[in-house]
């Protein structure tokens, strides 16, 4: 990466060659312009003053957004000189913990010819450039490449002089950085155009079934999740998914797909085929390693019916789950299978006329079967999405009908197996539901006592 990187009082370090005077080069700010930085400083300041006993909350970094540590230390009224590099120095050593709740800006990413303007440390910048596999910045001028950091001019006009051009286009989002850009457009404008563009980045956020965090910004979603491989394995074997951006093993980037969750649209004469098609796509994926049944009831036994250990009739539901599926256990091991694991029609989009997947569960650790994918389906068919918000509207009549056609589709000898797990999706539900609001548990709590009462657990 040609780069300028760190130098101090004036911005020493490597200088490579500029790109060919008659090309436009753009000056970007890092933070809140080319990155959504705001939740990674939020919790790296948090983290570095609350280790030295200092409280800093959100409205007091929006105060310092766009200047540096320094004007927190003032508003903090922290003086000592020494404390003040034990913070800079803990903030420093634990930022990368942070990385993976920015999200690149594509949209400015994919400009050519891109210098980065920031009055963040440039080996700070380099760090998210490196973790974001981001490889073609021309260069970066950080607050140690500059003696004066922005609302002066110098960081702008040190980028100049670096990367001479005849048109340069800066973007900005703080106040500061806009300043430190209008001071130096006056002196670079004798020699080249300069245009200025404030942006703003709009981070949505959205809360999954489960209570998950999931952010929508500039077309793409990010979910901050360790267990995102099953989408790649999806997609790897044709199955339709939204186009992946980033993936490691913290964090997954997806672009937005404008389309309607099936839920809303589903009818059962249009798609019910297409839904069997992608049940048998699924089920055919080879599955690396298999898992005994007994790990699926064993694992809501310690990672879920612990927490309901005090709820009687919710300890009898557990209870009774576990001896049901562990008498069905041989005949759900012969149906282990490749599967998405959250086959809600909320995780299923209409593409025009295919069936997209969004969303899915790793099961690579665990009991894995198309059996747990058609019991996620019967968890729509209970209208779970407007129950929970997911969804604004209700599909009474054909999400009875998908009920029905399930039915008959699965062979009889397996409807209470069936019944069991779909039980077992509404157990798994109750701890997320709980973390989430006392209201969203209350219906869940409802619907599975309900479900326990229409017999699910005993004989046909």
């Amino acid at each position: 990466m040609a780069a300028v990187w760190g130098g101090g009082g004036g911005g020493g370090g490597a200088v490579y060659p500029p790109p060919p005077q008659n090309e436009t080069v753009f000056l970007i700010d890092f933070d809140g312009v080319l990155f959504y930085t705001s939740d990674a400083l939020f919790e790296a300041y948090l983290d570095a003053f609350g280790a030295f006993g200092f409280k800093i909350d959100e409205e007091l970094l929006i105060k310092i957004e766009g200047h540096s540590i320094d004007e927190a230390f003032a508003l903090l009224g922290v003086k000592d000189k020494k404390i003040q590099e034990s913070i800079k120095a803990h903030k420093k050593a634990h930022y990368k913990n942070h990385f993976k709740t920015m999200i690149p800006n594509y949209n400015m990413l994919e400009l050519k010819n891109k210098v980065i303007v920031s009055n963040a440390h440039s080996d700070d910048v380099k760090d998210v450039l490196d973790y974001y596999g981001v490889k073609d910045v021309l260069g970066v001028v950080g607050r140690d490449g500059v003696n004066k950091k922005k609302p002066d001019a110098e960081p702008y006009l040190r980028a100049a002089s670096l990367f001479p051009a005849k048109e340069y286009l800066i973007f900005e989002d703080s106040a500061p950085g806009i300043e430190s850009a209008a001071k130096a457009s006056k002196e670079i404008e004798k020699t080249s155009s300069v245009s200025i563009k404030e942006i703003r980045l709009n981070v949505e956020n959205i809360f999954g079934g489960s209570g998950e965090k999931i952010r929508k910004m500039n077309g793409v979603v990010d979910k901050i999740t360790s267990k995102n491989k099953t989408l790649t394995t999806l997609s790897e074997n044709g199955v339709l998914t939204p186009k992946i951006l980033f993936l490691n093993e913290e964090k997954i980037i997806l672009e937005y797909v404008d389309a309607p969750m099936l839920c809303d649209v589903y009818e059962n004469e249009k798609h019910f085929q297409k839904l069997l098609n992608l049940i048998s796509l699924i089920r055919n994926i080879p599955v690396k390693q298999s898992f005994s049944s007994e790990s699926y009831a064993r694992h809501l036994e310690q990672n879920h019916a612990v927490y309901f250990q005090d709820d009687a009739s919710l300890s009898k539901v557990f209870s009774r789950f576990k001896k049901a599926l562990l008498a069905q256990k041989d005949v759900l091991d012969e149906e282990q299978s490749f599967c998405h694991g959250d086959l809600t029609l909320s995780n299923i989009l209409l593409k025009g006329d295919d069936l997209m997947l969004i969303d899915p569960i790793d099961c690579s650790e665990t009991f894995s079967s198309y059996l747990l994918d058609v019991s996620k389906l019967l968890q729509s068919t209970r209208n779970y999405e407007s129950i929970f918000g997911i969804s604004s509207k209700e599909n009474r009549i054909e999400m009875q009908k998908l009920r029905e056609s399930l039915f008959e589709w699965i062979p009889k000898r397996l409807h209470r197996l069936v019944k069991t797990i779909e039980l077992s999706q509404f157990l798994r539900m109750l701890k997320y539901k709980k973390n989430l609001s006392k209201e969203a548990f209350e219906k869940a709590r409802q619907i599975t006592l309900d479900i326990f009462e229409e017999g699910a657990l005993n004989d046909d």
